[in-house]
């Protein structure tokens, strides 16, 4: 029997409004923590900027083998050369007005995240409003703890989703913007653990799904494969999503930790590498053993150990990324954006018919007002901010 009663509606979790601002601010860190990563930098600079060397050098260094010798293919050698010297050109830069356009735009995505201050350097606007943006996730996640009981599971499905768009935009904000720690990256780690508790009191919650019982079930039309088996699917939902967010949280905030950085790290696997392969061979040896294949791989973990130069601060504005960290970071909130998007719209739009009737999720309260006026403060930063940079 398939789900007919989801439970009551209730607005300020499903309503337009709530739903809106918090997949629009997501959109608007995510798309300008992109723009922000190449803005002011040459073809050169954003191809190194994204590592692209590294994947593409090495087709290049056998085209330009292949083309040296007389025959067809020699006239390419001068092609091939010419994109190596593109290559081989210096660490990517920015003009002077590239950086203080992309000042500009950081500063625009900084003041419009949850988790928005950062260090002096960047002059954050609203800072009144930007307080109440920053506790606007951690709030939704206490209101949903202190309603966990009552609310139906289709609403504690809608919050999840809801809430995964809070990390989404201080995931792009964090991958871009380096800054020593703060109090912005400690009210990150609470949500992070509010976070994950929802996520556990949810799972806990849908144990209890019944397609009998009214509020114990969902419509899962569109977001699960008809004939499977409920909760298991939603559990398996959950704990991936959840675990991404998570990863990509605790990542990106990793990028603003002075130790992250390819020789630190590299050093202390390389080192830890050392230890149990020479722990090996000497148990090896005691057995009389052959170790001559491990004498010969510590010096290949060295061979293959990236390093780059050792930066004695973290410095508190943006930094030039040569090993891809930054991409990554947002390919990581890129991903999980249109997952949690197309969710939460198919959970309603799917749901909205089997509410109790005589309610409905049109109704506007004072928790959509409240999400819209600040999504309002943030376009309208965003449009002096736009101002600001075309004049510039």
């Amino acid at each position: 029997m398939a789900c007919q009663d989801i439970g009551e509606a209730n607005p300020d979790i499903a309503g337009t409004g709530i739903l809106l601002a918090f997949a629009i601010q997501g959109a608007i860190a995510v798309v300008l923590s992109i723009y922000s990563l190449f803005v002011g930098l040459t073809w050169q600079g954003r191809m190194r900027i994204i590592n692209l060397p590294a994947y593409v050098w090495p087709i290049l260094k056998v085209g330009d083998v292949l083309t040296r010798s007389p025959g067809m293919l020699n006239r390419h050698h001068a092609t091939f050369q010419r994109w190596l010297q593109f290559l081989e050109g210096s660490p990517p830069q920015r003009t002077e007005k590239g950086i203080q356009k992309q000042k500009l735009v950081d500063e625009i995505l900084v003041s419009g995240s949850d988790f928005q201050s950062w260090s002096g350097n960047y002059r954050v606007v609203a800072d009144a409003e930007e307080r109440r943006a920053d506790t606007l996730g951690i709030a939704l996640l206490i209101a949903a703890f202190v309603q966990i009981r009552t609310n139906s599971l289709y609403q504690l499905h809608i919050i999840y989703d809801t809430a995964s768009f809070v990390a989404i935009s201080n995931c792009a904000a964090i991958a871009i913007t380096y800054g020593p720690f703060s109090i912005k990256h400690l009210i990150m780690i609470i949500w992070s653990g509010l976070y994950l508790g929802y996520t556990i009191a949810f799972g806990i919650r849908l144990r209890s799904w019944n397609e009998d019982i009214p509020g114990q079930c969902y419509i899962t039309s569109g977001i699960a494969a008809p004939g499977t088996t409920h909760p298991y699917v939603d559990h398996i939902y959950i704990s991936v999503t959840c675990l991404w967010v998570i990863a990509s949280l605790y990542g990106a905030l990793g990028l603003n930790g002075a130790a992250f950085n390819s020789t630190a790290y590299g050093g202390r696997i390389t080192l830890a590498l050392n230890r149990a392969l020479d722990r090996e061979r000497q148990r090896l040896e005691a057995r009389g053993i052959d170790t001559e294949l491990l004498t010969q791989i510590v010096p290949l973990i060295s061979l293959l150990r990236v390093t780059t130069p050792t930066m004695p601060t973290t410095p508190t504005t943006f930094t030039e990324d040569p090993d891809g960290k930054q991409i990554a970071a947002l390919l990581v909130a890129l991903v999980q954006y249109p997952v949690h998007l197309y969710s939460i719209f198919v959970m309603r739009a799917m749901n909205e018919s089997h509410l109790v009737q005589g309610s409905s999720e049109q109704d506007w309260g004072f928790g959509q007002v409240v999400a819209v006026i600040l999504l309002g403060n943030n376009v309208v930063m965003l449009y002096e901010g736009i101002m600001r940079y075309r004049r510039q």
